[in-house]
């Protein structure tokens, strides 16, 4: 904090397109939200947001009050325990089952996969709110070991070495990867999504709560001027 000034520290993960590296600086929908925000109250300066590491490195950063915002992420009880939640969704994330291109399976729901079981070993993010959400599921095997700030890739591989049998991830993140690793005839997303929730900005208990007042009145404008929705759908998000 500088004199009438409020200098927040953002943390990002590689997670196009919230976050993704370009020429060495960071973009993507959720710095524009940043951006758009410092239009509408001068007090806030975000930085930080070239310096990546992994979801769950920035999510105890922000906890420890090391950093200020963990952005975009979705709701888990450890998160509404450990920090605070500003209750407006900056956009709204479809969470999708991957399998390889040869697998025959058709899921059209939790009960889907559920009845495969043992034979539906489902690999995900360590850290994300989609691994939070399919652990918890019954009759579900889960492998979340995998955590860093380049993930994807690594995951891929592992559905591709029948590692899993599916992949859990974001729809957007599925289409991004897809596409960056040519993957188009090796896997495919199964639809329709089997979860739906909404990402938030999340902002450590150690913030004054001024600050939290200001983001959150600044997120309330934004919303009511359509400019998350225009940003998601810049960023084709759902």
């Amino acid at each position: 904090m500088f004199a009438n000034n409020y200098i927040l520290r953002v943390p990002t993960f590689e997670s196009k397109p919230k976050f993704y590296k370009e020429n060495g600086k960071v973009k993507g929908l959720c710095i524009d939200v940043l951006s758009e925000i410092e239009k509408i109250e001068p007090k806030l300066k975000f930085t930080g947001m070239d310096e990546q590491s992994s979801i769950i490195q920035i999510e105890k950063k922000v906890t420890d009050g090391e950093a200020d915002i963990f952005l975009c992420n979705g709701e888990t009880e450890r998160r509404n325990i450990q920090l605070k939640k500003i209750n407006i969704p900056i956009f709204q994330a479809q969470s999708v089952l991957v399998a390889r291109a040869e697998d025959s399976v058709e899921i059209k729901n939790l009960q889907d996969l559920q009845t495969l079981y043992p034979n539906n070993l489902v690999l995900s993010w360590k850290g994300t709110e989609q691994n939070s959400w399919i652990i918890t599921k019954s009759k579900v095997m889960t492998d979340s070991g995998i955590s860093g700030t380049n993930n994807m890739e690594r995951l891929f591989q592992m559905l591709l070495t029948n590692r899993g049998r599916f992949l859990f991830v974001q729809k957007y993140t599925a289409l991004n990867s897809i596409k960056e690793l040519n993957l188009e005839k090796k896997v495919k997303i199964l639809f329709p999504p089997l979860s739906v929730s909404n990402r938030y900005f999340w902002i450590s208990r150690k913030v004054p709560e001024e600050v939290f007042q200001l983001i959150e009145k600044a997120l309330t404008k934004l919303k009511s001027k359509k400019v998350l929705s225009q940003l998601a759908k810049k960023y084709n998000i759902n």
